[in-house]
């Protein structure tokens, strides 16, 4: 993909690749099939200003996409990947935003892991040791990419060892979720965990995996687990993989019974549920806090 004449790199500050106005470009249909593609897609695009930003010093991207406008800012003028120039109109047909700001980076997925011990420690997901409050977070049929997105980025943020997506969750690779990440999916592991055949593993093999690798398993439930805030008993060191399920549904029972422990969040206002990354927010913190974090 993307071996067309028109990608250039050139050393030359005043060099711009020459406009790209149709959207029966071969360039623009590959872009148009990545966007909508949907799970697993070898590529895909990065859309925002500030996630270019971003992303460009972090990532090696196959592609910067400009539109025409865009490209007249002297900041793109010295690319450090390969550039097209699209016409206005012809950009807006590829953006997935509201109010597109004309730039996209076109980026590889990465490897898979192997869904073994040995995979998974290599992906950088073993339980660290000498660490305050490890923590993992493991999104179990999570389907909203921007709840996905968020909890990656909370997971950076709050120093999570790294962020395991199983079951049929949104596909952490996928332009919604990196622009919810805002770059988050680049700053600490994160493994979307599918079999060797490359189906999705199923979820019953997932958690004797975690207990290897040195996880204490903590299923969030809306209700009956121990309160988060009591006297929960978590060694300081002690590493947890919280797992967090699907928004409507919650976890997989087979989950549930897989867990080591269950942990609620206590909503003496009356609420039912929490959407699923505030709850994850509101739980890792807690955690941290109660162990020294």
């Amino acid at each position: 993909m993307f071996g067309y004449h028109w990608i250039m790199k050139d050393t030359n500050a005043s060099f711009v690749p020459p406009v790209i106005r149709s959207r029966r470009n071969p360039l623009v249909r590959d872009l148009l099939r990545m966007g909508r593609s949907g799970r697993f897609a070898a590529s895909f695009p990065a859309e925002g200003l500030r996630l270019v930003e971003t992303l460009l010093p972090l990532t090696e991207p196959r592609l910067l996409v400009l539109s025409e406008t865009a490209a007249k800012d002297a900041r793109w003028r010295d690319p450090v990947c390969g550039t097209a120039v699209l016409a206005d109109d012809v950009f807006a047909a590829l953006s997935t935003t509201e109010t597109s700001q004309g730039v996209l980076l076109v980026l590889d997925r990465p490897p898979e892991p192997e869904a073994t011990v040995c995979g998974l420690r290599a992906a950088g997901l073993g339980a660290p040791e000498g660490l305050p409050s490890p923590c993992l977070l493991v999104l179990e049929d999570v389907q909203d990419p921007g709840n996905v997105g968020t909890l990656i980025r909370l997971a950076a943020a709050l120093a999570c060892t790294g962020v395991l997506v199983v079951g049929d969750s949104a596909d952490p690779w996928s332009a919604k979720v990196a622009r919810a990440s805002m770059g988050a999916l680049w700053q600490l592991p994160v493994v979307r965990l599918r079999s060797r055949q490359r189906g999705d593993i199923r979820h019953g093999e997932i958690w004797p995996l975690l207990a290897e690798l040195g996880w204490t398993t903590v299923a969030a439930v809306p209700e009956g687990g121990e309160p988060l805030g009591g006297e929960m008993g978590f060694a300081k060191d002690e590493a947890l993989a919280l797992l967090l399920g699907n928004e409507a549904n919650g976890l997989d029972p087979g989950t549930l019974d897989a867990a080591r422990r269950r942990i609620t969040i206590p909503m003496p206002g009356g609420a039912e549920s929490l959407n699923v990354a505030l709850a994850g927010a509101i739980i890792v913190w807690e955690l941290r806090c109660r162990r020294g974090g």
